[in-house]
C-alpha cells in the first residue's frame, strides 16, 4: 500500500475478494517513514481477518557491501554494477534503535494473528544453513531479453533470450557458477535479503 489515502481504497477491494482468496498475509517494509506508527499497524489490519503479518527491516547496503558484490561479479564473469549506489547505507544507528523499540512494541503486545520480524542481517545462527532458492525456480526476464533471478538486483546477467533458450539460461555455466556462490552465502546484496528465511524461497536441499 503505497501513497497517502490509499489504505481505505484497499480495504475495499480486500473485502470484496475476502469470500475467494486462500490465506490473507501482509508484508510490512518498516521504513524511516513509518518506523514510529508501525506498531499500529496490526490493529488496522485486524479487520481484514489476515492469516499472519510479516514485518521487514527496511533494505539497504553498507559501502563495504556493495564493493564485495563488484568484486564477487568479476569472479562471476559480470562487470560492476553502479546502480547499487541508490541502496547504499553506511549509518543506520538511529533507524535501527527505532527499529527495535517498534519490534519490542509488537512483541509485547496480543494480536489475534501471528506476527513475525525479518531482520537481513543473514546469514546467522538462524539461517546459516539456508539459502535463496529463488534462482533455482525462475529467470527474471528484462524489457531487452536479458535474463537474471532476481527483482530487486539486475547487475548479474545470465544471458538473452534473444540469443538463447530459457532452457539453456536455467542450466547453463553462469547461471549454475551463481547458484554456487547462492548457496555459500558469497553475495552481500543476497546475505541481507529479507526474503532468505521465507518458507517458498530456502531449502536445505541444492541442485
Amino acid at each position: 500500500m503505497r501513497g497517502n489515502g490509499t489504505f481505505e481504497a484497499i480495504e475495499r477491494n480486500v473485502t470484496l475478494l475476502a469470500s475467494r482468496c486462500g490465506s490473507l498475509v501482509f508484508m510490512t517494509t518498516v521504513a524511516d517513514a513509518n518506523v514510529a506508527t508501525v506498531a499500529e499497524l496490526p490493529q488496522r489490519l485486524s479487520r481484514f481477518k489476515p492469516d499472519s503479518w510479516i514485518m521487514g527491516q527496511l533494505m539497504y547496503l553498507s559501502s563495504e557491501d556493495i564493493a564485495e558484490y563488484d568484486r564477487i561479479a568479476l569472479q562471476l564473469g559480470q562487470v560492476p554494477y553502479p546502480e547499487l549506489a541508490v541502496w547504499r547505507r553506511d549509518d543506520d544507528g538511529e533507524y535501527l534503535t527505532r527499529l527495535k523499540k517498534a519490534e519490542a512494541k509488537i512483541t509485547a503486545s496480543q494480536h489475534p494473528f501471528p506476527t513475525k520480524f525479518t531482520p537481513h542481517n543473514y546469514p546467522d545462527s538462524r539461517f546459516s544453513d539456508h539459502y535463496c532458492q529463488a534462482i533455482n525456480h525462475r529467470l527474471h526476464i528484462r524489457h531487452d531479453g536479458e535474463c537474471g533471478c532476481c527483482t530487486d538486483y539486475f547487475g548479474i546477467r545470465l544471458g538473452n533470450v534473444k540469443q538463447k533458450s530459457l532452457s539453456e539460461i536455467f542450466y547453463g555455466e553462469p547461471t549454475q557458477k551463481l547458484r554456487e556462490y547462492l548457496s555459500d552465502h558469497r553475495l552481500p546484496t543476497c546475505n541481507h535479503c529479507p526474503w532468505l528465511p521465507q518458507r517458498s524461497y530456502f531449502s536445505k536441499i541444492r541442485i
